[in-house]
């Protein structure tokens, strides 16, 4: 049924927003405190179960995915190698999560 797909999709978006505030707290990564402050609203809306117009869901990705900066120029950086790939595979797979989310319905 269609709510029940719905709330699958909602709990991957939140997940994927957890996980990534994880990365984000863990490996110290700075300059996205607004983007920081988006995704725990973005996360609260979703929790309450509130209804977001088209509207709303594009400037919430506005203010993720800004021309520069936020979520799109996220990166971890690393010496080692490997590390630094898998981080950053990480977040670029949970920011597409939640950018997808976003635009759903705008295409």
């Amino acid at each position: 049924n269609n709510r029940g797909l719905k709330m699958d999709k909602q709990s991957n978006v939140k997940n994927a927003i957890d996980n990534l505030l994880l990365i984000i707290k863990k490996y110290q990564l700075e300059d996205i405190r607004p983007q920081v402050e988006t995704l725990k609203y973005l996360r609260e809306i979703l929790n309450n179960d509130e209804i977001q117009s088209t509207r709303e869901k594009w400037n919430l990705h506005k203010s993720l995915f800004p021309p520069h900066g936020g979520l799109s120029e996220l990166h971890y950086w690393h010496d080692d190698f490997q590390k630094r790939k898998n981080v950053n595979e990480d977040i670029s797979a949970l920011t597409e999560i939640i950018a997808e989310y976003l635009l759903e319905g705008l295409k």
